[in-house]
């Protein structure tokens, strides 16, 4: 799940995700203008949320593909974002 305030982008993994161990990557891919794609290390805090603070990421729309590994087992997700 993503949210938006005037601060940057929140994401918050599943609830299942708290307190563990969580490494990863998490993409903003940008479609029609490749400049604007940006690559994170996923570090997510105790209860499984990670902020990207405004100006991390050029205003637009984006596809976000998450990857990450909890426990030895892997997960991947896609959400399409309008980032303001």
């Amino acid at each position: 799940q993503f949210e938006q305030d005037n601060s940057g982008v929140l994401l918050q993994l599943p609830a299942e995700m708290k307190d563990q161990v969580v490494s990863g990557t998490v993409l903003f891919y940008c479609d029609y203008d490749a400049s604007n794609d940006r690559k994170f290390s996923l570090h997510v805090n105790a209860g499984g949320s990670q902020s990207f603070e405004k100006g991390m990421i050029v205003p637009g729309k984006y596809m976000i593909k998450i990857n990450w590994n909890a426990n030895g087992t892997n997960y991947y997700t896609e959400k399409m974002l309008t980032v303001e």
